[in-house]
């Protein structure tokens, strides 16, 4: 997959770290520059990783951060040409609901996409009010948390949060158990984190009037404090108005492109509970 090998991975970065305390190995992998136009990425993700994997296993983690690389190149060469892919890109601009994973079959790839839409529409419905959620025990030392209401499959989906200096750093997972979820949710804990101090840097620096952070950036700066955490904490205290509707998908089928050389690309999209994630707003809790 090595650029040197005519493939789309320019480098893959690992490093020793932690999540929570947990010792692990912390990859990075970088997509080669022209496979697609900087147009259809934000500012600060044109300088940033690709794909990114936390494990304990050093050869798991490089994995991970590949597979995430190259579903990126599908979500941004399907943005950057979506007569040419079929995506869903007409139904949803974001990258929810794709996934990728390096083998002969579609199988893992569309349960990773099915999983990670299941993790999104969940917190949709919830932040609209009509999912319940409980309370967990902590997860780490201050990370608090909740288990959100999924009345549409089996997986654990959680919502964490804690105070980084003076900022609240959000992040949400699903998985199969909630030990897999738990681990996700630490993991995009530690990623959330990383872009709020990117964000910040960026503001210390004082940010140019052709440098826009994208609508997920802003929202994660908007709810880190201020009125973006009242709402937060007023959300957090509401029961749930309604019943959400029963699942509809929306798509849900492999993303056909070059990267299939190297791994299955799946989507899937599930009806959102209202158009208002995909507008420009910086207060609907959804990156």
């Amino acid at each position: 997959m090595l650029r040197q090998s005519g493939g789309p991975i320019e480098r893959i970065e690992h490093a020793p770290g932690t999540v929570a305390g947990v010792p692990c190995t912390h990859a990075m992998a970088f997509l080669v520059r022209d496979l697609f136009p900087d147009s259809v990425r934000t500012p600060m993700q044109i300088d940033q990783a690709d794909g990114a994997g936390s494990h304990r296993s050093e050869q798991v983690a490089c994995h991970m951060a590949v597979s995430e690389a190259l579903e990126r190149w599908a979500i941004f060469g399907c943005r950057a040409d979506p007569s040419k892919y079929e995506a869903g890109i007409h139904l949803d601009t974001t990258s929810n609901g794709f996934a990728a994973f390096p083998g002969m079959f579609d199988t893992q790839a569309r349960k990773a996409a099915f999983a990670e839409s299941i993790e999104r529409h969940c917190l949709m419905c919830w932040w609209e009010g009509y999912l319940k959620h409980q309370p967990l025990l902590d997860l780490a030392e201050g990370v608090r948390a909740i288990q959100i209401e999924n009345p549409y499959s089996s997986h654990f989906v959680i919502l964490a949060w804690r105070t980084d200096e003076l900022s609240h750093v959000f992040a949400f997972g699903a998985g199969n158990c909630r030990e897999s979820a738990t681990w996700k949710t630490l993991v995009e804990l530690e990623r959330t984190q990383r872009i709020l101090r990117e964000i910040d840097r960026v503001a210390g620096r004082q940010r140019s009037a052709d440098f826009k952070l994208g609508t997920f950036e802003r929202r994660i700066e908007y709810f880190s404090r201020g009125r973006g955490l009242e709402s937060f904490l007023k959300r957090l205290q509401m029961e749930a108005v309604s019943s959400a509707k029963p699942m509809k998908l929306l798509f849900d089928a492999p993303v056909k492109g070059p990267w299939n050389r190297y791994a299955s690309v799946w989507r899937t999209i599930i009806e959102a509970p209202s158009r208002t994630y995909l507008s420009d707003a910086d207060d609907y809790f959804f990156w």
